[in-house]
């Protein structure tokens, strides 16, 4: 799990992350609060940062790797992977605490659980990593709800914003921090990537890197 830059709405907003060695692919777990929804119907609970912490606490990343994915892959704390410039060495990673899952959520006002639901493309490869993760958070008190559909349903969903929690899985094409932090996060691609990210400062960052020829 990483702690992505700060959200409008939020302090510590979280994505599960590891890194598959095989084909060098990269996975990250967005939880979406759709745009304009704040302090509306349809945001909760995402939009509360205890909750995404809860997430976070509640998958057993080292276990997904060790078992699931049979050691080909890598667990991070980074959002940007291993590798490529600007990895955080020392970030540590979440442990796997359902208990704490459970505090979490009961202090952002869920005592009995949460219900978030998870749309994937039928052929898509993270539908067995779903399959695992919804029984890791069945311990938490989350149930984690795996709707399937077609690919031309799911792109349509997932430009529109609609996903309330997404897979992304995204190729280094360049090593270089920019081919995930600009294409993922900024506000013109980010509801594509379903992570909703939409920071003026952060895409101004961005923009600016993209520019330096000597950082």
């Amino acid at each position: 799990y990483a702690t992505l830059p700060d959200y409008p709405w939020a302090d510590t907003p979280r994505a599960a992350v590891f890194r598959h060695v095989a084909n060098r692919k990269w996975f990250a777990l967005m939880m979406e609060v759709p745009r304009g929804r704040l302090g509306l119907p349809g945001a909760e609970p995402l939009d509360n940062v205890k909750v995404r912490e809860a997430i976070g606490y509640a998958v057993d990343r080292q276990a997904m790797v060790d078992n699931y994915l049979k050691g080909n892959a890598i667990a991070t704390s980074c959002f940007i992977p291993r590798g490529c410039m600007a990895f955080d060495e020392d970030r540590p990673i979440d442990k796997y605490d359902p208990e704490k899952a459970k505090e979490l959520l009961a202090e952002a006002g869920y005592p009995d659980g949460i219900h978030i639901v998870t749309t994937i493309s039928e052929k898509s490869s993270a539908v067995g990593v779903a399959t695992v993760l919804q029984q890791q958070m069945k311990e938490a008190g989350i149930e984690f709800e795996i709707q399937k559909v077609d690919d031309a349903a799911y792109i349509d969903l997932r430009s529109n914003g609609e996903v309330q929690v997404a897979f992304s899985t995204w190729y280094a094409d360049i090593v270089d921090p920019d081919n995930f932090l600009y294409t993922i996060l900024h506000s013109e691609s980010s509801p594509f990537f379903s992570s909703n990210y939409n920071n003026p400062e952060f895409d101004a960052l961005l923009e600016e890197a993209r520019v330096i020829t000597d950082p």
